[in-house]
């Protein structure tokens, strides 16, 4: 190339990275979730917008400190999930009422801290104000939706798992409950008769629930904290405002679903090109002739709060192994083996992302899954609570990696699945399959969100993306159902009812001929 035409490449290099798009918009984006998994994935959000150029407001339970966006942190949030001090491995055997009722409860904490918050107190008093687009974090937090009638603009749902029953419904997504397993199952696809009748209990359970749990809950809190907006929008009618859904999942790492134009799947999206390894865990990882193991049960469980036993259990079969362990662990934990390397945080892409790791201890998070079916990792899964069952079953099913019951952890148990993950080619063989699956996309996911959120924005809220709004018995086709059975079923009843008539009377007329017959008979015998 000749030195003009070096140049000519520079300059157009530089201004590619200056030039803003010509269309700049201002969006709020609200994700008051206390747990660093969801912010995760809504800073992923905020930062492929404004790397696009576009103003970006965000309201979240922590800190950012970077000056390319608006910022309006809620600490008071975070104080209070610490205060409650709870141990994630409780979890376990939470029922699904006591996990919504958890839920709930951190919803109301959760919106109370933030409308009392001074920075988002001030954000919504200035009438000068004004966002082309809301995306809020769906997470039973429906009323946060009011933010969307406030600024009259339209509304995004990020849903940072596949959506639950209700979200489906919100967005008029078919359930499709026979082959759609329910995110509280461990279903395939692929289900039996029973285990259909078991989806659909559980989906139609939830549903009750979520409506007569948390929506009565949802509805006080939008009254409350949006009075204005809710006397001109109701609750209902609220639920109708959604213009598009981005859902963090993708089918290679869950099911394939029937879903809507308006409904984007960006499973992947927070995914970036590995910095550098810190030079003491490149040395580590380079070194390890038999490969590495990594250890983490992510963000919102913490190894730390394992018990004592189950501690010693893990750490004398981690001891047993050829390989190099890996472990994000929050405290000092004493005696430990050699080749089990302890850290309170680990660059985990980066790990994930070398060469030599050739297993994955995780808790079955999504974005862990994700991040495993992102880099080709084969996968020991170890769930506790929420979707992390559905995840990693689904993985398993797939033969990407195995699934450990937490309870039933013993030295050999634990020893057996590494083993087996480790030994048998076949895990790292489908992982890579799911892989390339994984990423052969028609566009990057972050350029899928660029694209659909400005694309929701230019057509004021996208309305030819969504369906009419149906009422459940019209979605279901109930009423359908009723205009074709009841007048049948009428009929039938009318016709058996005229049969059954017939038969009657021609019985009582046989009667009757039997009882003449018999008369002069009797009478005979009697003269006799």
């Amino acid at each position: 190339m000749s030195p003009n035409g070096g140049l000519f490449v520079l300059l157009c290099c530089l201004v590619g990275a200056f030039v803003t798009p010509a269309c700049s918009y201002k969006i709020l984006m609200v994700c008051p979730v206390p747990a660093r998994s969801h912010n995760n994935l809504c800073r992923a959000v905020v930062d492929v917008l404004v790397d696009r150029g576009h103003e970006v407001t965000f309201i979240s339970a922590f800190t950012a400190k970077d000056p390319k966006f608006r910022d309006y942190p809620i600490p008071a949030i975070l104080t209070h999930k610490e205060q409650q001090n709870q141990n994630g491995f409780q979890l376990l055997n939470t029922s699904i009422v006591e996990g919504l009722k958890s839920l709930t409860d951190l919803q109301k904490s959760t919106v109370k801290y933030m409308f009392e918050n001074e920075g988002v107190k001030k954000l919504l008093a200035d009438k000068s104000e004004k966002f082309d687009a809301v995306i809020f974090e769906h997470f039973f937090n429906e009323m946060l939706i009011g933010f969307g009638v406030k600024y009259d603009c339209p509304i995004i749902a990020l849903s940072p798992v596949t959506p639950m029953s209700l979200l489906s419904i919100m967005t008029n997504n078919p359930l499709s409950l026979a082959t759609v397993p329910n995110l509280m199952t461990t279903f395939t696809a692929k289900m039996t008769l029973w285990q259909r009748v078991i989806n659909t209990v559980v989906s139609v359970g939830q549903e009750v629930l979520e409506r007569f749990l948390m929506q009565p809950v949802q509805i006080a809190l939008y009254e409350e904290y949006f009075p204005e907006e809710s006397k001109r929008v109701s609750y209902h009618d609220l639920m109708k405002r959604i213009s598009a859904m981005l859902v963090n999942s993708h089918p290679s790492i869950g099911v394939a679903r029937p879903l809507l134009p308006h409904t984007i799947e960006i499973g992947g999206y927070h995914i970036k090109d590995p910095e550098p390894l810190p030079e003491d865990l490149k040395k580590i990882l380079d070194s390890a002739k038999n490969g590495v193991i990594y250890f983490s049960m992510g963000s919102n469980l913490k190894s730390s709060d394992m018990s004592l036993e189950l501690k010693s259990t893990l750490l004398k079969t981690l001891g047993t192994l050829k390989q190099t362990v890996l472990w994000k662990y929050e405290e000092v934990l004493p005696q430990t083996p050699k080749n089990v390397i302890i850290r309170k945080w680990m660059p985990q892409t980066g790990i994930l992302a070398h060469p030599n790791t050739k297993l994955f201890i995780s808790h079955g998070g999504i974005l862990s899954c994700t991040e495993a079916t992102h880099f080709g990792v084969p996968l020991l899964a170890i769930p506790i609570f929420g979707d992390q069952n559905f995840n990693a079953k689904s993985l398993e099913n797939r033969g990407h990696g195995i699934v450990l019951n937490f309870n039933n952890i013993t030295e050999a148990s634990f020893k057996w699945t590494i083993e087996e993950a480790l030994q048998n080619p076949n895990y790292l063989k489908v992982a890579k399959e799911v892989q390339r699956l994984f990423l052969d996309r028609p566009m990057r996911p972050r350029d899928m969100i660029v694209y659909h959120v400005e694309h929701v924005i230019r057509t004021k809220g996208a309305p030819h993306l969504s369906p009419p709004q149906l009422s459940r018995c019209s979605q279901l086709l109930i009423d359908v159902m009723a205009v074709i059975f009841i007048p049948l079923g009428t009929i039938f009843a009318l016709f058996s009812c005229l049969i059954w008539k017939c038969c009657c009377r021609k019985k009582k007329e046989q009667g009757k001929e039997t009882s003449v017959v018999e008369k002069p008979t009797k009478k005979k015998q009697k003269k006799q």
